[in-house]
């Protein structure tokens, strides 16, 4: 729309796009699932992910770059969604990271 000297331009969300939630254990566990593609309007799709130990390890927390995000093994979506990257009003690709710690020996 023009307006004497005035453009204004209207941004309008593809409602089919879709962004990666990627969950990643360091060493000393796992994650049963690796993976979730949500819509980057809603984050309709998002599962989240449980962690699992290995022996001789404990679960420390589910971070997202240096913020623990919580202490349960289990991160829920809608845990996970209040800690989702944004790229203005749509959100974005993220990482959680399962940290884990060695066990002490007694």
């Amino acid at each position: 729309v023009k307006d004497k000297d005035k453009v204004v331009y209207h941004y309008v969300t593809d409602p089919d796009a879709t962004g990666k939630v990627t969950y990643r254990a360091e060493t000393g566990g796992s994650v049963d699932n690796a993976e979730d593609t949500i819509q980057i309007v809603t984050a309709d799709g998002l599962k989240g992910s449980t962690a699992a130990a290995a022996r001789g390890y404990k679960f420390d927390g589910w971070y997202k770059g240096g913020t623990q995000v919580t202490t349960d093994e289990s991160l829920s979506a809608e845990a996970a969604k209040g800690f989702l990257n944004k790229e203005g009003v749509v959100y974005a690709a993220t990482e959680f990271v399962a940290k884990f710690s060695a066990r002490r020996r007694t």
